[in-house]
Order: structure tokens, then C-alpha cells, then sequence
């Protein structure tokens, strides 16, 4: 099936944030005086929301507003040069796009960093809409991006794809009513991703074949 429509989440599906999230994250809770956490723990929680990450890896209560500011003030000075788009994925979002496919971003980063990344990326102008964390009531895995962005694009469900890193992207897919399609260079594997996704894919030279855009 070729879809009318293709929506990425962000981070780990179209670049490789995880050397600034893992830094910014330890940097905001050593803020608080708590304890660093391994790539391990912080990796797998990214796409759900920097409250609730920062929540569940404070450990403790926690002022969680007074973390993601201080998150969001390190971030911005160590993501300069330290976010390689995935390596084929700007060919492949031409080709999709190149076949008559629209393009979209479900992603809980916040708007003003997800603009300037895409901007150093030159990626902006591809897409028709970008839906972010403090555009919806809820953040992944629940759909409401993905009901935001087919109201807004007046798009059918049925023939839109979400493509996603984690089994939060495909989750929010399958309650949205796309169709999911998982990527295995990110943040969750194959084995994780499998059970939620029509479509997983290795590598992102894959994609178009993958979606219908041969």
C-alpha cells in the first residue's frame, strides 16, 4: 500500500540526539544534586515526554519544571554539531516525498528545538506539519499528535503511517488508527518494536520501498 501520508517521530528515527539528550538529562538531575543515570536507563525512555522522563529517572520527589528547565538550558548549548541526521534518511524522505506522499513530525520534543535542528539539518521545508509536545493534551504513546495531524491535514488514518524508533510511536499508531512502521536504529530493537509494527525497517534507505514508493 502506498500511504498519503507519513508522519516520523524525531529523535532517534530522523537524528541522533542521544549524545546531547544523555548529557542534558545528567546534567539537570546532577542540577537537583541527584546521582547521573547510564545510557541505558535514559535511552529507552526518550519519546514520552521530558517531564515524565526526568520524573521516572529522578527517582525521588522531585520539582520536576525546575529540571526540565534546567535540561532544556544544557541542551541548548551542547547540540550544536552533536546531532548527525541518520545516515540515507534525506534521500528517503525526498523519495517518499518526490511520489506525492506528505510528511509530518510527531515528536514530544519542544517546537522552538525541533525547528532549530531541522534548520541545521536544512529538513524544515519538507514538512507539511510538525506536532509537538505542547501541541496536544497528551504525549506519546497516547494519539492525540496523531489525531492533531490528521485533523489538521485532514488526512485518513487508514492511509497514514507512522514511523517511529520506540514502541511508543507504534502504540500511538495502532490507537490512532495508522499504520506503524518501526525502525531498528533508534532507541528500542527489532524484538520490542516487532509485535506493533506492519512495517520495520534497518536501515533508512529501506523506507520507501518499505511504504509503497519504489
Amino acid at each position: 500500500m502506498r500511504y498519503g501520508l507519513v508522519v516520523f517521530d524525531f529523535d532517534g528515527t530522523l537524528v541522533d540526539t542521544s549524545e546531547p539528550i544523555l548529557l542534558s538529562i545528567n546534567a539537570a538531575l546532577g542540577s537537583a544534586g541527584l546521582p547521573p543515570r547510564p545510557r541505558e536507563d535514559v535511552l529507552p525512555l526518550v519519546g514520552l515526554g521530558l517531564e515524565r522522563v526526568l520524573e521516572r529517572l529522578a527517582g525521588a520527589p522531585c520539582d520536576v519544571a525546575a529540571l526540565a528547565e534546567a535540561y532544556r538550558a544544557h541542551f541548548d548549548t551542547v547540540v550544536a554539531g552533536r546531532t548527525p541526521h541518520v545516515d540515507g534518511v534525506v534521500d528517503a524522505l525526498d523519495r517518499i516525498a518526490g511520489r506525492g506522499a506528505r510528511l509530518a513530525i510527531a515528536t514530544s520534543r519542544s517546537k522552538a528545538s525541533l525547528e532549530a535542528i531541522l534548520d541545521a539539518h536544512g529538513l524544515k521545508g519538507r514538512f507539511a506539519l510538525l506536532v509537538t509536545a505542547h501541541c496536544v493534551p497528551q504525549t506519546k504513546p497516547e494519539p492525540d499528535m496523531l489525531h492533531k495531524i490528521a485533523a489538521d491535514l485532514r488526512a485518513d488514518p487508514r492511509r497514514t503511517v507512522m514511523v517511529g524508533d520506540t514502541t511508543y510511536d507504534l502504540a500511538m499508531g495502532r490507537a490512532a488508527g495508522t499504520a506503524t512502521c518501526g525502525v531498528t536504529w533508534g532507541s528500542h530493537d527489532a524484538t520490542a518494536l516487532r509485535p506493533l509494527a506492519d512495517h520495520l525497517a534497518e536501515r533508512a534507505a529501506d523506507l520507501p520501498a518499505l511504504l509503497g514508493y519504489r
